[in-house]
């Protein structure tokens, strides 16, 4: 069914200090409302940073829309994703739309009506609501480069390369620390670190790597080590083994959701006095192949890469029933 005519408003944040995570998991979904012929607008509160991730996307605007809430939505579908949501402008916002989406991570509010995605992996909540709640990673949405991603090489015998990435502007400057005790817990093994221009001795620097760079490495490492944001999905969906290390509080989700999901490893929260014990001790969790094997073919088949197909399929039916 073509989405010709169809208009979707995001209404988002993003900038400098918040980062870019929200833009860039809605933008999947502008990508994919797009190429099935329909028409994508953005109202976001932020920098000029976010103006531009959004741009090739559909028309920007800039703007608090949180505080302007009686001429917000003026779309077929609405998709909201902000931490800043409280639970009366999110039944204002469903007032207002003929169909809408919550991006939700936290479960921090009930929601009124619409379709709330929390692709964390942790249960729905149990407390009552007007949403109708679609759970777990299958319904995140990946960046293109990620829903075929390049194929996995073969698990290697002794952990040989590492993948350390933390999140798209590692706001706590955590990258080289990392890196510095990844080499040093694992000496023979090379250390590879995503975002830095300047890397520790010994560490090879990548810089700013574009998401199919990402993609080429997370199924080339042995073992990655990153933040529990947004990238621990696409880690998944690439089967790279991992150890997560919490640098915001909204990770927590992630943090305590995938160890029993996939075998992912929780080092905690970066500010733990024992950060380095911690990693080192997940990298020990990790060694051997077979676990590390195991773990790979339970994260590839816990998120499968078409989150936003599935949610767009899921607003289309709307009108094929109309």
């Amino acid at each position: 069914m073509s989405l010709t005519g169809r208009r979707l408003m995001i209404l988002t944040e993003g900038d400098r200090r918040r980062g870019l995570g929200h833009v860039v998991r809605c933008g999947r979904y502008a990508e994919e409302w797009r190429a099935r012929g329909g028409e994508v607008s953005w109202r976001i509160d932020g920098d000029d940073l976010a103006m531009k991730a959004a741009e090739r996307l559909g028309t920007v605007e800039a703007g608090d829309w949180l505080r302007a809430p009686d001429d917000t939505v003026d779309a077929d579908v609405a998709i909201v994703d902000s931490y800043a949501l409280d639970p009366k402008m999110a039944r204002r916002l469903a007032d207002r739309a003929p169909a809408i989406v919550f991006m939700d991570d936290l479960q921090r509010i009930a929601y009124s009506g619409g379709l709330v995605v929390h692709p964390a992996p942790t249960p729905a909540p149990l407390r009552p609501d007007g949403g109708e709640w679609l759970c777990g990673p299958t319904w995140q949405p990946l960046r293109t480069a990620f829903v075929r991603p390049p194929s996995r090489v073969a698990v290697a015998r002794r952990i040989g390369r590492v993948f350390v990435v933390m999140g798209g502007s590692d706001a706590q400057g955590l990258g080289g620390r990392v890196a510095e005790t990844l080499a040093r817990a694992l000496p023979e093994a090379e250390i590879r670190l995503a975002g830095a221009d300047e890397a520790p001795s010994g560490v090879v620097g990548l810089g700013r790597l574009t998401a199919e760079s990402m993609a080429a490495e997370m199924t080339a490492c042995d073992l990655a080590i990153s933040a529990a944001g947004q990238t621990v999905f696409e880690l998944a969906r690439c089967g790279a083994p991992t150890v997560m290390l919490g640098v915001a509080e909204n990770q927590r989700p992630n943090l305590e959701g995938w160890p029993p999901l996939v075998g992912f490893v929780n080092a905690g929260m970066w500010d733990a006095p024992d950060l380095e014990a911690r990693l080192a001790g997940g990298c020990e969790a990790l060694h051997d192949p077979q676990v590390r094997q195991a773990v790979s073919a339970r994260a590839m088949a816990a998120v499968d890469g078409q989150g936003a197909n599935r949610l767009i399929d899921r607003l289309e039916a709307r009108w094929r029933t109309d």
